[in-house]
């Protein structure tokens, strides 16, 4: 078997059929061992009560089950008398809604925090960041009586204003790290041009910020879709 010759710019290399192989089964392992944890899952979730607790290892199940599908959709609704539309549109409608200010607002504060003077502005953002290591538990307690206080318990807003509160400070971080980043010379550039601090923001850093915001959506969108604890 005679070894593959590839050029590319200018350069000429051989790539032994040995590598090819070797190359395609590694990535061949990696990718049965993201797959087989989610096949698993799967397998689990169409088998019976029965099984699912037994000692043996198996992918196929021995006995094929919607049990688990119908108590997922329906236990709610009859023990508690909640739908799981109805959960699930709650999720939706919070999640969205979180992220949605909590980046608005994080990229006009990243954007003030970078780019902007103002008096102590090191010092609150450095408190800002801070408030990030305290554990979300030890203010559960504190909040909840200030929601009671205000009259917003068990409303879309409270959980909304919880999130925002604890998931600015991130957004704050990534975007103001991106922001200054970027060559002076852009927004220089714009300031020359008689740009204001909103259109500077508007027309030169958003743009250039894409990839910064949407690792914020991500990040963010897990962090709010996956609590537990205050959506309660």
């Amino acid at each position: 078997m005679n070894s593959e010759k590839i050029v590319n710019y200018g350069a000429t290399f051989q790539r032994s059929p040995i590598f090819f192989i070797v190359s395609r089964l590694v990535v061949l392992f990696f990718i049965i061992i993201i797959i087989f944890p989610l096949l698993y899952t799967l397998s689990l979730s169409v088998r019976s009560p029965e099984t699912i607790y037994s000692a043996k290892f198996f992918l196929i199940p021995e006995e094929y089950s919607i049990q688990n599908y119908y108590d997922a959709f329906f236990y709610a609704e009859e023990r508690l008398k909640v739908s799981f539309p109805r959960m699930f549109l709650n999720s939706i409608i919070v999640t969205f809604a979180s992220v949605s200010l909590i980046i608005s607002l994080s990229i006009f504060a990243a954007f003030s925090f970078s780019h902007l003077k103002f008096p102590m502005k090191e010092s609150l953002y450095n408190v800002m960041i801070a408030s990030v290591a305290m554990p979300a538990q030890v203010l559960l307690i504190p909040l909840f009586y200030i929601l009671i206080y205000f009259g917003i318990i068990n409303t879309y807003f409270a959980v909304i204003l919880a999130y925002a509160g604890f998931l600015i400070p991130i957004g704050i971080l990534i975007l103001r790290m991106f922001f200054e980043q970027i060559p002076y010379e852009l927004t220089e550039a714009g300031i020359t041009d008689g740009a204001t601090d909103f259109q500077l923001l508007i027309n030169i850093l958003l743009p250039l910020a894409k990839p910064a915001i949407a690792t914020c959506i991500i990040l963010l969108f897990l962090d709010t879709w996956n609590e537990f604890v205050y959506a309660m």
